[in-house]
Order: C-alpha cells, then sequence, then structure tokens
C-alpha cells in the first residue's frame, strides 16, 4: 500500500493490523484498496451502499447491523488530509 502522508512505519503498522481482518470497508480514497494485505478484502464504502449511508448517519446499532448483513468485519477511514 502506498500512503502519502504516512511514513513507511505507519504503512507497515496499518498493513500488520489489517491482516487477517477478512472483509473491510473502506471510506476514503481508492490508493487504500489497491494492494489488500494477507488475508484482508478491502472494499470501498460506496460499493456497500448499507454501510455508506450507516457511515453518513450517528446511530452505532445500524452501523452494526449493516455490517452484520454485508458480512463487513471492519471499516477503515481514510483520515488524511486531501
Amino acid at each position: 500500500m502506498a500512503f502519502g502522508a504516512c511514513g513507511p512505519s505507519q504503512v507497515e503498522k496499518l498493513e500488520a493490523a489489517l491482516v487477517g481482518r477478512g472483509r473491510v470497508a473502506v471510506l476514503g480514497a481508492e490508493d487504500l484498496i489497491r494492494k489488500p494485505p494477507r488475508g484482508a478484502t478491502l472494499i470501498p464504502s460506496a460499493k456497500l451502499p448499507d454501510i455508506d449511508r450507516a457511515l453518513s448517519g450517528n446511530d452505532d446499532r445500524a452501523l452494526a447491523n449493516a455490517m452484520q448483513r454485508a458480512d463487513i468485519q471492519g471499516v477503515l477511514v481514510d483520515a488524511r488530509e486531501g
């Protein structure tokens, strides 16, 4: 993965944290999904309408339910500026 605002050690930590995580919704730039870590499938949240809608709201239960329905184990949010 290439992250312009992350140093090499930060990228390595992020990749290590995602190994084996299963299906992960990604809210952010497309470069985050180009080379997924081993055991993780990174899916743009825009391709998961229920998740995308829940992320736009403030109901934690709605997000948990949407994640369960879509078989999503986690959410990766791109907090880089730009």
